[in-house]
């Protein structure tokens, strides 16, 4: 009652920050509330006897293949090797024992939101040439199409690897899914440094595109970004279309989730953009407290907010999350958090199908044809 309380109150100074206006004080405010509550650590259901509590067991070792622009720091043990600073590009795995305790194997089915961050630990990073990286991926992947995953905001890179493991465990993308990490921080207080990161980190994430489509072929890849990871996105594929001779799609899917990408910037870039892919989803929400206080902070609408700014994007579905239990305080980590969701991406990727064919999908007419929402 004691932690549900605390959440309510945090939520509430949280709306009145945001009511407050556009303040940078007010907003810095609650860029802090925001983060301290994405670190809070899931503790179990009060009146739980210890005694029943197990110790921890190994579950499962898995690995998620990676790019990196980031510096070493300490490559004796996996939690300190790369850093925050930019460096060349190196790549190899990330091995990730995930630990999981009776409480959380019991509350974890009932809570859907549950994020199991702290139940896996990052035990091991093997380093690769590019050469033996590529074809250790394309050995893996075999026919199926991978995915190059783009994290966000203030993402260091042990908790990027694990946030890319839960989205690949999730999604069925086991050695699929190839996780890109830019120099993010991970600090709450550094994100216009985190903002000059992902800018610079275009160029790599750019050259990491390309090498995906002379290896798996036009339209043999996808390409998905989280909030800042959807702008480098938006940077990168701008210099491609700019060069692009071809009409042949580069890739197949290109998903945007919850992206901070000023909404008018890219949509000036969306019709280089687009033809590049066989399909773009944008996933959007009215309810992303992050992205809320990014606008207040730029003065100016995220491409991962809906509403009516959006209404001059075509040839891409929207897809309006807002209608969705906010399942995380921030509303920011649907793609991750919340089920209904992750099926719908599942479908896309794993079944190929398109937005008309989705089981919880219905369109938004009364908006436009290429907005679609959750079903009720």
């Amino acid at each position: 009652m004691q932690s549900l309380r605390s959440s309510q109150m945090v939520q509430i100074n949280t709306q009145l920050i945001l009511n407050r206006g556009k303040s940078p004080i007010f907003c810095a405010i609650l860029v802090l509330i925001l983060i301290s509550v994405m670190s809070c650590s899931h503790v179990p259901p009060a009146g739980t006897d210890p005694s029943t509590v197990s110790k921890h067991q190994t579950d499962a070792m898995f690995t998620v293949p990676f790019i990196t622009v980031r510096n070493t720091i300490d490559t004796s043990t996996a939690e300190n090797y790369y850093g925050n600073r930019r460096a060349t590009q190196s790549q190899g795995l990330c091995k990730l024992e995930w630990n999981k305790s009776y409480i959380a194997s019991k509350v974890e089915k009932h809570i859907e939101f549950y994020i199991p961050e702290g139940s896996a630990n990052l035990t091991d990073i093997d380093r690769f040439s590019s050469s033996d990286f590529w074809s250790t991926v394309g050995d893996t992947v075999g026919k199926e199409k991978p995915l190059l995953y783009v994290h966000g905001y203030k993402i260091d890179f042990e908790k990027a690897c694990k946030r890319a493991q839960i989205m690949q465990h999730n999604l069925g993308l086991e050695r699929r899914l190839i996780l890109f990490s830019w120099p993010s921080d991970g600090a709450s207080i550094k994100y216009a440094r985190d903002e000059a990161d992902i800018t610079w980190s275009a160029k790599a994430l750019r050259e990491a595109i390309m090498t995906m489509a002379e290896r798996f072929g036009p339209g043999g890849f996808d390409l998905a970004g989280h909030s800042l990871g959807g702008r480098g996105l938006v940077l990168a594929l701008t210099e491609i279309a700019a060069a692009q001779k071809d009409d042949k799609p580069l890739l197949d899917q290109l998903i945007f989730f919850a992206p901070d990408v000023d909404a008018e910037f890219a949509a000036q870039r969306m019709p280089g953009i687009i033809p590049l892919a066989r399909n773009v989803t944008l996933y959007a929400s009215s309810n992303d407290h992050a992205l809320q206080v990014s606008e207040n902070l730029h003065g100016y609408p995220r491409l991962g907010q809906a509403g009516r700014h959006l209404d001059e994007l075509h040839g891409l579905d929207i897809v309006d999350v807002s209608n969705l239990p906010v399942r995380r305080f921030t509303g920011h980590l649907y793609h991750i958090a919340n089920k209904s969701v992750i099926h719908d991406v599942s479908e896309l990727l794993n079944g190929r199908k398109a937005a008309d064919e989705r089981e919880k999908l219905e369109q938004h007419t009364e908006i436009g044809q290429q907005f679609w929402q959750f079903k009720e």
